[in-house]
């Protein structure tokens, strides 16, 4: 007898994306596969998120929507993890799409590798006026990667997203996003996951598309981003020592990053950030991390002056801004 079980099921979270939930969707349903489900929960959305998508999806029994009052995104990926009955897991943010017939694509790899439990693949990075191929040196790729290298990979190329990766179901039974932490839960997240996978497997095709749409976590100061650092701490807590300076250089740039936002606005923050900076040891060989030229030169930069760096990053990131105007 055959099992009704779906091969996948695809979680998305949902909050205040009406431009965007339907083109979310559509790549999935438009591929000429229908082995999964979805499942849609919306984070109690604003806009007209809730209204499109309730039309959208009617006599779609694949589809399942649930809705809560505004918990983050992570309460509503535990929501559906708990409501979840595929094969394998999928996450997708809801003003993202899916590349082509990238489902049939990823089923049939796990097929040929039934015995993996997180697979990795490549993405597209879709700003405002440009679509770039996100590159994963050859290094982080192949059929059984070591849980040590899917680790650097998750703190550099691969990243520490859930959007690019699939998990099987099993492998997250006992596995929750950790409601407390608002920014980099996913990373977190994905770290628990490789420290309790049996094979990890990466691949370079790029199957999903990300919109840099969103605020960087450090473009408006909140209170709650500082739960960046919480999780920074965990994920520190949960890998080898080797990998230690990664998270120094994240702690680091996210110090500048925080720093550009109150420079001008609250002295006090600003000379905390600068002051946590300067308690860190200066970073050695730079060139060895998988660094933007931005973080490079802020970092080489903040070693000698912090406000230096911080104004040059703030300069490049409306510089940055400008640009992507013009292009419009």
């Amino acid at each position: 007898m055959e099992s009704s079980e779906p091969f996948f099921s695809i979680i998305i979270p949902m909050f205040n994306t009406e431009k965007y939930i339907e083109d979310c969707i559509s790549s999935i349903l438009n591929q000429n596969f229908c082995d999964y489900e979805i499942i849609i929960v919306d984070d109690g959305s604003t806009d007209g998120s809730l209204k499109i998508i309730s039309q959208y999806i009617k006599g779609k029994a694949n589809i399942k929507l649930f809705k809560q009052n505004n918990a983050g995104v992570s309460a509503a990926r535990n929501v559906a993890l708990e409501k979840a009955v595929g094969k394998y897991i999928m996450f997708m943010d809801s003003d993202d799409y899916l590349i082509g017939e990238s489902m049939k694509y990823l089923k049939n790899t796990l097929l040929k590798n039934s015995d993996v439990d997180l697979l990795f693949f490549n993405y597209y990075d879709v700003f405002p006026n440009e679509v770039k191929r996100h590159v994963f040196r050859t290094q982080f790729l192949g059929t059984g990667i070591s849980k040590d290298k899917a680790i650097e990979g998750i703190l550099s190329d691969i990243g520490g997203y859930c959007w690019n990766k699939v998990y099987k179901r099993s492998l997250l039974t006992n596995e929750r996003f950790n409601k407390d932490i608002t920014f980099l839960e996913d990373m977190l997240f994905n770290v628990l996951a490789v420290n309790n996978s049996n094979k990890i497997m990466c691949i370079g095709n790029c199957l999903y598309s990300y919109r840099w749409r969103k605020n960087s976590i450090v473009h408006t100061f909140d209170l709650k981003n500082l739960t960046f650092f919480s999780a920074l701490k965990l994920v520190e807590e949960n890998i080898p020592n080797k990998f230690i300076s990664l998270i120094n250089v994240k702690r680091r740039m996210a110090y500048i990053e925080f720093a550009s936002n109150l420079i001008f606005m609250d002295k006090s923050k600003y000379l905390n950030f600068k002051k946590l900076y300067k308690k860190e040891n200066r970073l050695k060989e730079i060139k060895k991390f998988n660094l933007s030229k931005t973080e490079r030169v802020s970092l080489f930069i903040a070693d000698y002056s912090f406000d230096a760096s911080v104004i040059v990053f703030k300069l490049k990131r409306k510089f940055d801004k400008y640009r992507y105007s013009l292009k419009k």
